[in-house]
């Protein structure tokens, strides 16, 4: 009887153990630490059979699969983004997206190194559960990678077209749960043409900040807009616009490689400059429209944020164009820098939809006029009011191409003659409205000069003229400027009628119009026209001065001048026009040196 109980107890125990064995295998093969069973690789099949349909279908755009799969471990990720850089599109996406979105920066290394399968979170189930699910997700997946992709400009060396959202379904007896995957599928790993290894991408990265820490060493200043101006000069002067098609043509790593990219790259390198220098920047979107033709191409550029408003940038057309027989067109450089939406809409219009079907995002809304220094209206303004001035000048800040910020001195006001004899722009001088509005007074429209036709005349109808010695406006001189042009243009002749516009105004002043005349139609006139030897052109606003003003080498300002100008004008009288040219030429030297 006893013998008979231990036999029990005996198979009681082996029962158990059997069970137990059997419990601990069905554990191992649904918690997967059974690595390579039959059933995994069973399943990856299917999926890269899947994912080869798709791909077919969707000529290699963000894909999603959904396939059955047996239960897998709990769900014990985050979907919130470990850094607190400024995320514009991210803060656009939905809450599926902004999951996906997450999911991608905080496995970059994984995704480096081609791990297949890397999970995301198991927040997506309880945002899809509707019936469409599958295409939800794939345009959350689609929508999470534009804004990864604008948001993150350093993050250069993926292929969004090798990833893919894997959904794998699990039933548990009439329970259904869902887990979400980013896989490569049929391809060998994440990343763009000419990277296979998470290697060669550390060394591009290395590369990249190399180069561009490189660039910001030489941008010193503190002031944020004097960075913004040296990082887009660097741009414009180094980058070189080539179409011919590159896995790396529109991105910060060929930018700094190859220096030839198309727009894209333009925009990408420009903002991740700006993003170092904590400068907020948005890559954007959308079409450019040639002026001239009308016609439309897709295109890129850059809104950035200063002093309480946002501008655009457009650093690719800012870039000096190659015109035929390797003439460089230089009219291009700060055409497109620091807009408002009044100028920069004329040219550019806004596309938010990045790919067809996608999210439609919103861009910072632009400040409508072109920059100025930050709280120079209330300062001008109150300086006005309190003084009664009907006019207020100031100095200008100066950049020429390629040479640094020049501080320079407007004439100091002492009385009406010196606002006469005062630089004619309007750009740095503040008018009370009522000059205008009270006595008809307007510009001239679509000619040149027009400054000069309207601004020492205005001297007739003020009382009080004040000065400020400040920098306030910041005046880009372009190479290809009015005042510097590298081909003839018939409309430096409008200069005449700008003159003779002038004198019903200052009749009170002739000393004063005789040496505008002598300055701008007589002197200035022949430094734009002799480079091209039109001399039957010169010859005409030669003339044009002498018959009003026979005795204009008397003038007291023209004797003040220092000699090389003096010298200059004898040669103009006597019409000693190559002596003109090797002056202008020495001048050009020694200005060279100067500088």
């Amino acid at each position: 009887m006893e013998r008979k109980e231990k036999s029990i107890v005996w198979i009681i125990i082996k029962i158990l153990i059997i069970v137990s064995f059997i419990l601990f295998i069905y554990g191992c093969y649904h918690f997967n630490f059974l690595k390579n069973n039959k059933y995994i690789a069973n399943i990856k099949e299917k999926i890269s059979i899947v994912l080869n349909d798709i791909n077919d279908k969707t000529n290699g755009s963000l894909s999603y699969i959904i396939e059955n799969y047996e239960p897998d471990n709990e769900d014990n990720t985050t979907y919130e983004i470990k850094d607190t850089q400024n995320r514009y599109y991210y803060n656009q996406l939905d809450e599926t997206s902004k999951i996906i979105y997450a999911e991608i920066f905080n496995n970059l290394e994984k995704i480096k190194n081609g791990e297949d399968y890397i999970k995301i979170s198991s927040k997506l189930s309880s945002l899809s559960k509707n019936d469409d699910m599958a295409t939800d997700l794939m345009n959350s997946f689609q929508n999470a990678w534009d804004a990864f992709r604008n948001d993150n400009v350093d993050i250069f060396y993926i292929d969004g077209s090798k990833m893919c959202l894997v959904t794998k379904t699990i039933k548990r007896g009439s329970k259904t749960t869902y887990e979400f995957y980013i896989s490569k599928g049929k391809n060998s790993n994440y990343l763009i043409n000419g990277f296979s290894s998470a290697k060669d991408v550390d060394n591009a990265i290395e590369f990249v900040n190399q180069k561009e820490n490189s660039i910001l060493s030489t941008i010193t200043e503190k002031n944020d807009y004097y960075k913004i101006v040296k990082a887009h000069n660097w741009v414009v002067d180094n980058l070189t616009y080539n179409m011919e098609e590159s896995s790396d043509n529109a991105n910060i790593y060929g930018a700094l490689k190859n220096k030839t990219v198309v727009c894209e790259g333009y925009a990408r390198l420009f903002k991740s400059l700006m993003d170092k220098l904590d400068i907020p920047c948005v890559l954007v979107s959308g079409e450019g429209i040639n002026l001239e033709t009308g016609s439309r191409e897709n295109h890129a550029w850059n809104y950035v944020y200063l002093h309480g408003n946002w501008y655009a940038i457009d650093t690719t057309w800012d870039d000096p164009v190659i015109i035929g027989e390797g003439k460089v067109d230089q009219d291009l450089k700060y055409k497109y820098f620091l807009l408002g939406s009044n100028d920069f809409f004329k040219s550019h219009i806004e596309d938010g939809q990045l790919v067809e079907n996608g999210i439609k995002f919103i861009y910072p809304k632009l400040a409508q006029d072109d920059y100025i220094k930050e709280n120079s209206l209330n300062r001008l303004c109150t300086k006005m009011d309190n003084e009664d001035l009907d006019i207020l000048v100031y100095d200008f800040v100066k950049e020429y191409d390629n040479v640094d910020f020049i501080h320079e001195q407007a004439m100091e006001i002492i009385d009406d003659k010196h606002y006469v004899l005062s630089t004619p722009n309007a750009c740095n001088k503040m008018f009370k409205t009522s000059i205008f509005q009270e006595n008809g007074v307007r510009f001239p429209t679509k000619i040149w000069y027009e400054d000069l036709a309207v601004i020492p005349g205005l001297v007739k109808y003020t009382k009080k003229i004040g000065y400020i010695h400040e920098g306030i406006y910041y005046y880009q001189f372009r190479s290809q400027s009015i005042m510097n042009q590298v081909k003839y243009n018939p409309k430096m002749l409008e200069m005449i009628n700008s003159i003779n516009n002038l004198s019903p105004y200052l009749d009170e002043y002739p000393l004063e119009l005789e040496f505008l005349s002598l300055h701008h139609l007589f002197y200035g006139s022949s430094l734009r026209l002799l480079p091209f030897k039109k001399y039957d052109e010169l010859e005409t606003c030669l003339k044009t001065h002498e018959n009003n003003f026979p005795n204009w080498d008397k003038n007291p300002y023209y004797n003040a001048k220092p000699k090389l100008y003096k010298l200059f004008c004898m040669c103009l009288k006597k019409r000693r026009f190559l002596c003109c040219r090797l002056l202008m030429w020495t001048r050009k030297i020694i200005s060279r040196r100067k500088s």
